[in-house]
């Protein structure tokens, strides 16, 4: 069976998997994120699967693509446009591209995940199709009031309406979901590579000490970081030794994080990192003692995982879309709104160290028993065989 996969891809993580010419053509390539789906492709390779991926980039010419090729990998890059044309147009240009490197390609079954483009692309192409359903765009319209926003979730609705069958990531998309009644088969969720359990014992630093990390993408309404920095800003004031450290778009130096920091007296103990490549992501939670994570909704919640997966204890919302189901008490759930909550929530950990090792063990087993993807992956392959035998 050949697996055809349809979505944004983090490239780099793939390269190693690529013939050595391939590899050097690719490098200067960037993808457009989706570290799941980039996962899930790695893992269908180690069992021994053929696939082709389908995925866009700014990096390709104009109504062009690429392809890249490993000894069962098939990559496909096209075109991806940035800037208001894709507003207007739905992203046509990029849906008609995806759907001509199908065609060429022809999979068995296709896998698509988010419901925008790829799957749009997928529903054309008349392969046997299961869309992961991984956000809800009518609440990512609320909490980002923009036109592109508005524009993804016209796309969203025309995918639920022309797809066949949809996979929800967790119980908070299956209930946002539940009008499509017999297309939604049963919850698939996010998971990471086995090799990311971390085996060793991890190492705190001094409860003085304390080495927090945020990890998000965008300083807008929904990732709710203001009221983690100024919680930060207060704790500083009791333990001057504490730092925090954030990752993501946004959140390098003289980024909009940084900037409206400085505009409020607020940079001290922070450092800004940015965006930075997968395998350095993991080293930074790895440094880490606690992981706070405010944002207002999450479909899914990948970071968490990946945190307690590296034995990190989490802190995180309990009202924050799937996030409770993810972290369960496994974690410290807390109104990340209250500015308060999340001061003595830093506190807490600082005066009572022996409680990171506490959430560190049940993190680290709640992560081991549900969400390793060599148990996912099976999944998948369960409801592609039900999908082909339809």
């Amino acid at each position: 069976m050949n697996i055809g996969i349809a979505s944004p891809f983090e490239l780099q993580m793939l390269e190693n998997y690529l013939y050595s010419d391939d590899k050097k053509r690719m490098q200067s390539i960037s993808g457009l994120g989706g570290t799941q789906p980039t996962q899930i492709a790695i893992q269908f390779l180690k069992i021994g699967y053929k696939i082709s991926l389908f995925t866009l980039s700014q990096d390709i010419e104009p109504n062009k693509y690429k392809v890249f090729k490993g000894e069962n990998l098939t990559i496909y890059v096209g075109h991806f446009r940035r800037g208001k044309k894709v507003v207007l147009d739905f992203q046509y240009k990029e849906v008609m591209l995806v759907k001509k490197m199908i065609l060429f390609d022809k999979p068995d079954v296709l896998s698509c995940h988010w419901t925008y483009e790829f799957a749009l692309a997928g529903i054309l192409s008349k392969v046997p199709t299961l869309i992961t359903v991984r956000d809800w765009s009518p609440e990512i319209l609320k909490l980002t009031k923009k036109p592109y926003r508005f524009m993804r979730m016209i796309m969203s609705f025309f995918v639920y309406t022309f797809g066949n069958k949809f996979i929800p990531n967790s119980p908070y998309i299956e209930n946002k979901i539940r009008f499509l009644q017999d297309k939604v088969l049963e919850i698939i969720p996010n998971g990471i590579d086995d090799s990311l359990l971390l085996k060793s014992k991890k190492e705190f630093n001094k409860s003085s000490e304390l080495r927090i990390i945020s990890i998000n993408n965008g300083f807008g309404e929904r990732k709710n970081l203001k009221p983690l920095i100024k919680a930060f800003n207060k704790a500083i004031q009791i333990n001057n030794n504490i730092s925090l450290y954030l990752l993501g778009d946004g959140y390098n130096v003289n980024e909009e994080a940084y900037v409206w920091c400085q505009e409020n007296n607020l940079l001290k103990n922070i450092i800004f990192t940015g965006k930075v490549e997968y395998q350095r992501v993991i080293s930074l939670i790895d440094e880490s003692d606690l992981m706070i994570h405010p944002a207002k909704e999450e479909s899914f919640g990948n970071i968490l995982v990946e945190a307690m997966a590296r034995k990190v204890p989490v802190i995180a919302g309990k009202k924050s879309g799937a996030v409770p189901w993810v972290v369960g008490d496994c974690g410290f759930l807390i109104d990340i709104n209250s500015e308060d909550e999340l001061y003595k929530s830093i506190l807490y950990f600082i005066e009572n160290p022996e409680k990171l090792n506490d959430y560190s063990k049940k993190g680290y087993e709640n992560v081991y028993s549900r969400f390793r993807l060599s148990q996912i992956v099976l999944e998948y392959l369960n409801n592609f065989d039900k999908v082909l035998r339809n």
